[in-house]
């Protein structure tokens, strides 16, 4: 993931937090997100704060657009959305909403982030709610708001590192917030896809990260069964291709493939698994590279009988001269609009380029 886009969002909470209550939007019928291993769409997760600016909304779209991409994966902060209790900021996601209902597209709507009303005092906006129906709560009337438009939830995003779910991965608590969301989004959309685990491919390191395959685990033994449609997944590896994974001790196809066990012998083998982000920062390594990565993972992914959609992570550059921050550097497009080749990967993929 996007370690970085952390820190970014815990700002955006600060610059967004006092924007105007806006009334219901208008949204229209859009496109579903398609549960197939051939489906592929870009993970965009910067585009939030575009919000206030429509010309920068519809650029990332149209160029998404232009790939032939017709599926987002988009996040919607929690904690800039309700940072008064029961009072919701829908602005910027209404634009960003309305926006890709207009072109048609899929819509996976990733919910992160807690206000500083539902957790405890003096804590990152990555620590989980101190009780989780506030979460269930919000991710109903999310679910009822947009029940038109956004076709799939993920609940909360790689949970099993404390950057992201503070202060220590926790597959128990995180089995309740499944527990509380799940049947709220259920009953305002009962066709919505309520993906759990949003897990980051990483090996245990202390109270750090967790594995993913012992995270979903324990999740199981926490009584997950039950609240979610589909698992997914991060499978990130810069070093090693990812059909190449075989027989490598945590590569994400082993890790991917062990998480399945688990799904089948737990009764899930009817639920797929989501990669809903995979990319290669190019300040880490070439523009070929990137290419040829991403390339090996979308046809291995597709190949997998379990497999669902797959997301590239992500659209466009943060800024393409950073040489220090390798989340600045993870766009198929350069900060100036220009295609690396990756561009071209992705639209082999949607047919773009017939």
């Amino acid at each position: 993931m996007s370690i970085a886009l952390i820190a970014v969002l815990g700002l955006g909470v600060m610059a967004f937090g006092s924007a105007t209550i806006h009334p219901p939007a208008v949204i229209t019928n859009t496109a579903t997100v398609t549960a197939a291993s051939t489906t592929l769409g870009i993970a965009d997760s910067d585009l939030y704060f575009s919000y206030n600016d429509p010309t920068a909304v519809a650029k990332h779209l149209d160029e998404t657009a232009a790939l032939g991409v017709r599926n987002v994966r988009l996040v919607v902060p929690w904690a800039s959305v309700e940072t008064t209790k029961g009072q919701y900021t829908w602005g910027g996601v209404d634009n960003m909403i309305n926006a890709a209902a207009a072109r048609g597209m899929g819509v996976l709507a990733v919910v992160t982030t807690t206000p500083t009303w539902a957790r405890p005092a003096n804590t990152s906006v990555y620590q989980p709610p101190t009780a989780p129906a506030d979460l269930g709560a919000f991710m109903g009337t999310l679910a009822s708001r947009y029940s038109s438009a956004i076709s799939a939830y993920e609940v909360w995003n790689e949970p099993n590192g404390a950057i992201s779910y503070a202060p220590a991965p926790d597959p128990v608590g995180y089995t309740k917030l499944l527990a509380a969301a799940y049947p709220k989004i259920k009953a305002a959309n009962p066709s919505a896809v309520v993906i759990g685990g949003v897990l980051g491919s990483v090996v245990t390191w202390g109270g750090y990260t967790l594995n993913p395959v012992d995270f979903v685990s324990q999740m199981y033994a926490a009584g997950a069964t039950g609240t979610f449609d589909a698992l997914s997944f991060h499978p990130y590896q810069n070093s090693t291709k990812f059909s190449q994974g075989a027989t490598l001790a945590n590569s994400p196809l082993n890790q991917v493939n062990d998480i399945r066990s688990l799904m089948v012998s737990h009764g899930d083998s009817a639920k797929k698994i989501w990669a809903t982000e995979y990319g290669l920062s190019t300040m880490q390594v070439s523009a070929a590279q990137q290419a040829d990565f991403i390339n090996d993972f979308v046809t291995t992914w597709r190949t997998l009988s379990y497999a669902g959609p797959a997301f590239i992570y992500t659209l466009v550059d943060r800024n393409s001269a950073d040489t220090t921050d390798a989340e600045s550097t993870f766009g198929v497009y350069t900060d100036a609009w220009v295609a690396k080749p990756a561009a071209s990967v992705v639209r082999s993929f949607t047919g773009a380029n017939a």
